[in-house]
């Protein structure tokens, strides 16, 4: 107070990253106001230059250590005569001990700035800029978050002192109060985390009313006095915001201003304060006052505070009555007429958007759901009298019809809970109500998303307005349909049999009339066509009915005569209904599709009892002809998805109705032949007929097991014979033999001719006769290979067979015969499909040539939120270029990728023969071989496909035959993925500003978030790996005792295996995906504990011999690299939103290796700017003080680490936070969608001027 500078020795903190050339900022220097003046005009200046800039902010910044800064600041900022910018600057040198030093602070300095902080909130101006008065209560809020409650027991006499004076003191204690709420209970702040039990306990005292304790707390401590007065801070923010709503006009600006600041607070404080308190205080009445004045802010505002208190659905008062009082108040009649009009009042027009008004309308209808799951979860905790549920319900129903989705959504979500309760479904007044909730929920299930982008109607435009880009709506559309069909079937479960028939009449009456009289032409057709959409809509309604009346059937455990009649009569009508639907003429192949497809479900589903459906169904199948029953010129990708609809359809109707299709064998069979016979039925159609016969024999219950095993020995040897023919042998003899039996042994000397090398826009240019023959040739050639028929064979024979079947038993034994003999050729053929796109096979040829082919080898992609087209103008334009030498090279790289992809569903089929293709002796070497010795020619695209087959193999192995076929194939897949995935992810940021710089942005970001998702792949399988202690396994054999080690017990003992594993995840917390980081931090901190060397170590049965024996490896690698990337990315602004794991993760390794080894100490040590006083006393916390308290031991982590390089990490934390722009929460909820896959946000932005961080240990 009298400016004594001598208690600030000690504030001098070492430097921290790197010097500048003001890093011997002097006394001198810092007393000289004229250079802080220049340096905050340079700052702040638009004139000032980058250099200019960075030397006044070096400047500045290296002055907030020097000895007599805190001194200085305080003069600075108590000076009412020192400009805005400096007096906030000097605050800014009283901020740095507070918040970097406080713990080094003599008892005496630290009363010292505690003084000056109080005296400059004592001295707070009207006059003051809103900055300076909220720095200065930040300053207060940050000391009290160090002190109060243990050394400085009068915070709440100060604030009730100043509490008294001006509303700009006023608005400066409910700053403090709000944040000191947020702060201990609302956030993860390190400061307050470490004294989390005094100040929470603190804040108590402080904010509820003293007889509110007494009575229901009368044993509570005392023993520290903290409050001031029996009021407590709720009824005094409570009669603050009345005293203000009576007393001042809302066009006062200040008071409207106060007004707000009183219910953020609130909103603060309702989230963790007892409801008792709340009840006592009347709140609940002072908020619907708030909620009732007619001003947009002060009733948004209000909404926020009610939210927060709703929301709170866990935690030991929920079951207090106070706590249902809260709820069922808002239940009475005037409160439900408040709601109303608040409602209406916020309901706007998208044509005249008042963009305040529909915030506000958005957040208040989440209001009202939470109130609404209440009623769900405590019916009887509703007054049965003075409650006004028949509005209530009305005005759900209204809410619900929103012509905005987003307004509707969440009451959406409501009724799907509310449908499901018993005790509101058997009132009459929500019974009145289904009609309107059937109609409206059916009416919603249209695709919006693929709706014309000039679509002008209201639902449309509010999408177009509350989402940017198209993977957002899509996923909220996703999201929205999926209530609506929840909704349907819930509806189903409640009246079966009427809304059954009335959906069928209507479904019935738009298939026969889907154009509505119209005339149907080409123009009308695809599935972004309105009947289209109509139809896939009434099939979405349908399928929804179908599950909501099977689980009611599941539901009745008995059903009496009169309800048996009317399942037999509705079963009757739904059969007579798919025949009539099925027979109705339609030129539409995609609207074709559904309706078999709804047909299909009936069949399969509901009528599998009593009826010849299926097998009726199944001919009707045979009998389609895509190719010839609708103009392929117009419909040529919509009739090939047909036929892909068709042979699927088929095997499900085999596998349900085998025993009827065998009884019409002889005809189906005939059927067959001829569609065999026909040249003009493709591959795919083949293959699905033979499976057809195949599935239908082998799932006969009918048949005997002899008779079953030799028909079904006879089917499987086409395929047998088809990979020992000579053509076949031939083409996996060799590389060279490959490429000549495709006819791509001269591909690119055929290209130079046609003058591929001299065309720039291949999509232009037309192939001429010879071309066309050439690529006629390319595809018959690799049509001749018999995968299409192998892989769909493979498949029928094990699709949804259980292990312990006869019939799964029989396959297995009969492919058995079979795998010699394709295995060895499948692994060719893919190793050579690999080496075909491997650049470094072409490394012969000039130059030129070896671009020529990089270009055909380079694949078309869409992706979604990144190309610039639509995914139906991408495979529009796809298939228009066929025939030119964009199309050419497609079917150039397209066939080796059909072979390739093939073989890899081949080897996904064969792990489900079990031990019959994983004990295959001496598999593991070869097939390891032939996966991963070409895959780094592999694109990330390609390469995820790789994964997912390998995947299969890993996680199917059975575990008897674990150690004879997984080393291999882990160590080359993660050693693989780990060296490819790295490299691309150091080129890709290398690349970023180039691309850019050229104009080829799109291209980037595409695989950008190729890669993203072949990192998140390969993490997502480390996870399953190592992540689950009861082992990932998809199924588990029952022969099989349940004290088998799991795969992760498995991989833990062998280090050869978890040393890829390891390091890959290591890189992975340096990569910037925040999806793959966060799953990473998870799987290392689960892994940790199996290599703590320590006689407290958990016991588990992962921890084998080997594991011990590998421990101090492990220790030593994750003490260092681990722990480096971790600190490293904690640093980065990027990594921003994953502080609170990565300092998890850290004190993880820090609380149980740090006592065997002193690796992890000796690298935070070799920080800058870090003291073994410092690093020791953040080893006693986390070790002997935590307790196993993983808030406590993050908030020590980030605590040691904040001051690194001067920048505070929350502080980096805000900032970025207010340059982002925030989307509502309610969107937030209801759309799960990953900003990281689309290659926006933050990983966008370049790379941060990071100069030092990269050798912050000592590295050269």
């Amino acid at each position: 107070m009298n400016g004594n500078t001598d208690h600030f020795n000690n504030l001098n903190p070492p430097q921290v990253g790197g010097t500048t050339q003001h890093s011997q900022a002097s006394s001198t220097s810092l007393h000289d106001l004229s250079q802080i003046h220049g340096a905050l005009d340079a700052v702040y200046s638009p004139h000032s230059t980058n250099d200019q800039r960075q030397e006044a902010t070096a400047f500045l910044e290296q002055a907030k250590r020097d000895s007599q800064a805190p001194h200085f600041g305080y003069g600075l900022a108590s000076d009412q005569s020192q400009p805005a910018s400096v007096r906030h600057y000097g605050l800014s040198l009283l901020e740095y001990p507070i918040k970097y030093k406080w713990e080094d602070l003599e008892e005496q300095d630290s009363s010292v700035l505690r003084s000056w902080v109080i005296q400059l909130a004592q001295n707070l101006d009207d006059n003051d800029a809103a900055f300076l008065r909220n720095k200065i209560a930040q300053l207060l809020e940050e000391v009290a978050k160090r002190s109060w409650a243990v050394e400085w027991l009068d915070l709440d006499t100060l604030l009730v002192e100043l509490w008294q004076g001006s509303l700009t003191h006023k608005v400066l204690v409910l700053y403090v109060l709000e944040m000191l709420s947020d702060d201990i209970f609302n956030r993860d702040d390190a400061a307050a985390a470490l004294r989390e039990k005094e100040l929470s306990k603190a804040c108590v005292d402080i904010f509820v009313p003293t007889a509110v304790l007494n009575q229901h707390y009368p044993s509570r401590d005392v023993k520290v006095e903290v409050r001031c007065g029996d009021e407590g801070w709720i009824s005094r923010l409570c009669g603050l915001l009345d005293w203000s709503l009576d007393n001042h006009p809302p066009k006062n600006d200040r008071v409207h201003s106060c007004i707000v600041k009183t219910l953020s607070c609130l909103k603060a404080a309702v989230t963790w304060i007892m409801p008792k308190a709340l009840h006592a205080t009347r709140c609940l009445d002072h908020l619907c006052k708030a909620l009732s004045v007619a001003d947009v802010g002060v009733q948004m505002a209000t909404t926020e505070v009610l939210y927060a208190f709703y929301k709170r659905t866990q935690g030991p008062f929920i079951k207090e009555v106070e706590y249902t009082d809260l709820f069922t108040a808002m239940l009475l009649p005037d409160r439900v007429n408040l709601l109303k009009h608040v409602y209406q009042y916020s309901t706007v027009d998208i044509r005249d958007l008042d963009y305040p008004k529909y915030a506000l309308c958005k957040k208040f209808t989440e209001v009202l759901s939470s109130i609404g799951e209440f009623i769900e979860e405590r019916p009887s905790a509703i007054p049965p009298n003075g409650t006004d549920l028949t509005s209530f319900f009305d005005l759900l129903v209204e809410i619900l019809r929103s012509p905005s989705l987003v307004v509707s959504i969440p009451v959406l979500h409501a009724w799907t809970r509310l449908l499901r309760c018993r005790a509101v479904t058997s009132s009459e007044t929500v019974t009145r109500l289904i009609p309107v909730l059937l109609e409206t929920c059916s009416s919603r299930l249209l695709r919006y998303e693929s709706l014309p982008d000039d679509a002008d109607d209201d639902i449309s435009l509010f999408l177009c307005e509350d989402f940017d880009t198209v993977p957002e709506r899509h996923a909220f559309l996703g999201n929205y349909r999926r209530y609506c069909m929840d909704i349907v079937e819930v509806i189903v479960r409640l009246k079966p049999f009427d809304v059954m028939y009335y959906i069928l009449g209507q479904a019935e009456r738009l298939f026969s009339n889907p154009y509505e009289g119209q005339v149907a032409s080409a123009a009308a057709y695809g599935k972004k066509s309105i009947p289209f959409l109509r139809v896939e809509a009434q099939v979405t309604i349908i399928e929804a009915a179908l599950k909501g009346y099977l689980r009611w059937l599941d539901d009745e455990e008995t059903i009496d005569k009169e309800r048996e009649a009317q399942c037999k009569a509705l079963e009757s009508y739904s059969e007579q209904w798919c025949r009539t639907i099925l027979t109705i003429p339609m030129e539409d192949p995609a609207i074709k599709m559904k309706i078999i497809q709804t047909v299909t479900m009936f069949a399969t589903k509901v009528l599998l009892r009593d009826s010849d459906l299926g097998m009726w169904v199944v001919e009707y199948l045979l009998s389609l002809d895509a190719a010839n029953d609708f103009d392929m010129s117009r419909h040529s990708e919509a009739a090939k998805s047909l036929e892909v609809q068709v042979t699927n359809d088929l095997g499900r109707l085999a596998i349900l109705n085998a025993n009827n299709l065998l009884r019409r064998y002889d005809q189906i069979e005939t059927r067959v032949k001829q569609i065999l016979n026909d040249s003009s039925s493709d591959e795919r159609r083949k293959a699905g007929c033979q499976a057809l016969l195949f599935t239908i024999v082998q799932r006969a219950t009918i048949l005997d097991d002899g008779t079953r095993g030799l028909r079904l020995q006879a089917m499987l040897q086409p395929v047998k014979h088809a990979w020992q023919t000579t053509d076949v042998l031939s083409a996996a003899s060799s590389y060279e033999s490959f490429c000549a039996f495709l006819g791509l042994d001269q591909i690119v000397e055929f290209m130079t001719k046609q003058d591929f090398d001299k065309t720039e826009d291949w999509a232009t240019c037309e192939l001429n006769a010879e071309g066309k023959a050439k690529q006629a040739e390319i595809m018959a050639r690799c049509d001749r290979i018999p995968l299409r028929l192998t892989k769909t064979m493979l498949a029928a024979s094990t699709e949804k067979l259980k292990e312990d079947s006869s019939s799964f038993k029989t396959a297995c034994l009969l492919w058995t015969d079979v795998l010699p003999v394709l295995l060895p050729s499948v692994l060719r053929l893919i190793g050579y499909s690999q080496a075909f796109t491997d650049l470094a096979t072409w490394s012969h040829l000039p130059t030129e040539y070896q671009r020529l082919i990089r270009k055909v080898l380079t694949d078309r992609f869409w992706q979604a939120g990144i190309s610039n087209e639509s995914k139906e103008d991408f495979y529009a334009r796809i298939n228009g270029s066929r025939t030119s030498y964009e199309g050419f090279a497609s079917t150039v790289r397209g066939s080796v990728r059909q072979i390739r992809e093939t073989c890899y569903f081949i080897l996904y089929g064969m792990t489900r023969l079990q031990e019959h293709f994983f004990g295959i002796p001496d598999l593991a070497e070869p097939l390891a071989q032939a996966l991963f010795t070409n895959a780094n020619g592999l694109s990330a695209h390609q390469l995820s496909v790789l994964l997912s087959m390998s995947s299969a193999l890993i996680e199917e192995c059975p575990r008897s035959l674990r150690p004879q076929f997984l080393p291999p194939m882990m160590i080359n897949l993660f050693t693989n993925l780990d060296n490819r995935i790295s490299a691309d992810w150091d080129a890709l940021e290398r690349q970023k500003l180039e691309i850019v710089a050229s104009g080829l942005l799109v291209e980037e970001m595409k695989s950008e978030s190729i890669l993203r998702q072949l990192t998140y792949s390969t993490i997502t399988l480390i996870a399953n790996i190592l992540d689950h202690p009861n082992g990932s396994s998809r199924r588990r054999l029952p022969s099989l005792p349940s004290l088998e080690p799991t795969l992760r017990t498995f991989v833990l003992s062998h280090p050869a295996i978890l040393e890829p594993l390891v390091l890959f995840s290591t890189h992975a917390l340096r990569m910037r995906d925040i999806r793959s980081c966060t799953i990473v931090i998870t799987v290392l901190r689960s892994i940790i504990p199996s290599f703590q060397d320590s006689p407290h170590a958990p016991s588990s049965p992962s921890i084998t011999p080997s594991t011990i024996a590998a421990a101090p490896q492990v220790r030593e690698f994750i003490s260092t690299e681990v722990l480096k990337a971790c600190i490293t990315s904690l640093h980065e602004p990027y990594f921003v939103d994953l502080q609170r794991e990565l300092a998890s993760l850290i004190a993880s390794i820090l609380l149980l290796y740090g006592p065997t080894t002193s690796t992890p100490r000796d690298v935070l040590l070799s920080l800058p700017g870090m003291s073994v006083e410092k690093v020791d006393r953040a080893f006693d916390r986390i070790i002997r003080r935590s307790k196993g308290d993983d808030k406590y031991q993050r908030a020590v982590v980030l605590d040691l680490l904040e001051g690194l390089r001067g920048v505070s990490i929350h502080e980096q934390g805000r900032m970025e936070r207010s340059q982002r722009r925030e989307r509502p929460k309610v969107q937030q909820r209801f759309m799960e969608v990953d900003s990281e896959v689309q290659g926006q946000g933050t990983g966008r932005a370049a790379s941060p001027d990071l100069a030092g961080v990269a050798d912050m240990f000592g590295d050269n």
